[in-house]
């Protein structure tokens, strides 16, 4: 898929992407959502001052996304090896910026195999740290995620369907997201993305999942939702300060 390709699929978003050219590509592989269902007050102390929580049904979320990031790169520069490669695991909110009432995430951590790419995304504001985390494959629909890093521990192997599944209208919700809004010490700054529709696939999963963050504690057990997605290709714009989000 082309850049023009990605700018022109936009009928999944909630609102209009941005006019200004693009900043970075990504491409997103052997994406795993984990989605587990938590209270909103515990949700309330953790998102940036001019947002609240995003509720499905009354119902505030919490995700961990595992994935492997390649070929990333700048507009205007090639893919460079020590930079474009890697594997992430995320854990994310559902929020929405109260001036405009336009629904994204807030990042809440966020956890790089590299140590140059956690670097850059610190300096861009986003909470990255360094952490190991292997990933391999032992069939086409095993997938195996081990991560070791300090408030999170992960061991799971997973199973995907060579199918696609008809989304719920919470699937949707949970994954057709646009826009990270992150708190910074001059105020709250906007992250926005465009990609494809999701194509999600079933998957079951065994192992182990402990994550602790400020208080929060999540476990394997906590998970109410799953999904997989095989890869999805994606630009980012330079972030945008809330003085100029409208």
């Amino acid at each position: 898929m082309t850049h023009k390709q990605i700018l022109g699929a936009p009928n999944h978003r909630q609102f209009p992407k941005p006019h200004t050219p693009w900043l970075m590509y990504q491409e997103w592989y052997g994406v795993v959502f984990l989605h587990i269902p938590v209270y909103t007050d515990i949700v309330i102390p953790l998102i940036p001052k001019g947002t609240v929580p995003d509720l499905y049904n009354g119902q505030a979320w919490i995700s961990v996304l595992a994935f492997t990031v390649r070929n990333a790169h700048p507009r205007i520069a090639p893919p460079l090896p020590y930079l474009s490669n890697f594997h992430e695991i995320n854990l994310r909110t559902y929020v929405r910026f109260a001036r405009n009432d336009r629904p994204g995430i807030t990042f809440l951590d966020i956890n790089a195999s590299k140590s140059l790419p956690s670097f850059l995304g610190r300096a861009y504001g986003l909470p990255y740290r360094h952490a190991d985390i292997y990933r391999y494959e032992r069939s086409a629909q095993l997938k195996i995620i081990s991560q070791k890093a300090e408030g999170c521990s992960m061991n799971l192997d997973i199973t995907t369907s060579a199918i696609t599944h008809t989304k719920s209208p919470l699937d949707v919700w949970l994954t057709e997201r646009f826009i990270a809004y992150q708190q910074l010490r001059d105020g709250i700054y906007s992250y926005p993305i465009q990609h494809k529709e999701w194509q999600l696939k079933p998957m079951t999963m065994d192992g182990s999942l402990q994550y602790n963050f400020k208080g929060l504690e999540l476990s394997y057990k906590d998970v109410q939702l799953a999904h997989y997605a095989d890869n999805m290709q994606v630009l980012l714009w330079n972030r945008m300060h809330n003085h100029y989000l409208k």
